[in-house]
């Protein structure tokens, strides 16, 4: 009587333990599937920042191409009117725009820049007028007036175009190419 009280006792704790191991189971592949799916899953968001005037879209790596004329706009903006008194706020500012390695050398650049710009006793100022943005190379391009205004002699203006790509990398945007010339013979429309 003993053994069959325990042989029914052990059989009824080992039916116990496979149900609760199916169970455990199940929720494990359940909860495996939900982490892959969330992994996998890069969903777009929307963003209406300062500098855009319309609702763009943004996904994990790429962006609306209002965004890339926006984002490089703002940066051209920026490098364009530069001073020797604002050169370390604009640089500080667009530290988070570029990638590293190209932030260090406009970095140096803009510094150069601003030194030369302060013993000439002068400033510079950047009118944007045309922005294009190549879907095809991902390349932005802003062309505008550069004035470089020095205190002894007369203004001097001349066409120029920055030229940026953007990158977008895990909904962060950043710069990974950039160029500035005179000139927009290498522009395209």
């Amino acid at each position: 009587m003993f053994l069959n009280r325990w042989l029914r006792d052990r059989n009824d704790a080992l039916s116990i333990a496979n149900k609760v191991t199916t169970v455990i189971v199940i929720q494990t592949i359940l909860l495996g599937g939900a982490i892959l799916s969330a992994s996998r899953n890069h969903d777009r968001i929307v963003l209406t920042p300062p500098y855009l005037d319309e609702r763009v879209t943004m996904s994990y790596d790429a962006a609306a191409s209002g965004f890339h004329k926006k984002y490089a706009l703002y940066a051209a903006v920026l490098m364009g009117n530069i001073t020797p008194r604002s050169v370390s706020v604009i640089v500080d500012s667009l530290g988070d725009m570029f990638e590293p390695q190209l932030y260090a050398k406009l970095r140096s650049n803009l510094f150069a820049q601003a030194k030369e710009l302060r013993s000439k006793q002068s400033s510079i100022r950047f009118v944007p007028d045309k922005i294009v943005y190549d879907v095809n190379t991902g390349k932005t391009f802003i062309s505008g007036e550069q004035t470089i205004i020095a205190a002894s002699t007369s203004e001097k203006t001349r066409r120029v175009t920055y030229e940026f790509r953007i990158k977008i990398d895990n909904y962060q945007p950043s710069i990974s190419y950039f160029d500035f010339y005179a000139d927009e013979d290498r522009l395209e429309s």
